[in-house]
C-alpha cells in the first residue's frame, strides 16, 4: 500500500493510484510482444514522471518550500524524510540529473 500526502494534487493521486494497481496487477504473459509492450510503456511513463518530478523539484527549491515547511534544506529532507540516497539528492534539479558541481 502507497500512502498518499493528505495534500496534493489529483494528478499525483491518480499517479500513486495507477502505480499500486500496476504492483498488484501481476498478468501471466506469454507472448513476447505483450512482455516487450509492456516493458516500452513502462518505461515511457517512468520517463514522463521523472521529468515532472524534476520540474517540482526546481519549483520547490525556488520556493524555498522545504525550508518554509519543514525547516530544512531541499536536501536535507529528500535525505532524511523522502529517504533518498545522499549522491541523489545532490543532484541539481536546473540540470535535468546531472550531478551538481
Amino acid at each position: 500500500m502507497v500512502l498518499v500526502p493528505a495534500i496534493c494534487s489529483d494528478a499525483v493521486a491518480d499517479l500513486v493510484a495507477a502505480a499500486a494497481k500496476l504492483r498488484a496487477d501481476d498478468p501471466v504473459l506469454t507472448s513476447p510482444a505483450a512482455m516487450l509492450g509492456d516493458i516500452e510503456a513502462i518505461l515511457e511513463s517512468v520517463t514522463v514522471v521523472q521529468a515532472v518530478l524534476v520540474r517540482r523539484l526546481a519549483d520547490v527549491v525556488e520556493a524555498d518550500a522545504t525550508s518554509a515547511e519543514c525547516g530544512r534544506s531541499t536536501r536535507g529532507w529528500l535525505i532524511e524524510e523522502q529517504l533518498l540516497p545522499a549522491a541523489e539528492a545532490g543532484r541539481d534539479p536546473d540540470r535535468a540529473g546531472h550531478p551538481a558541481s
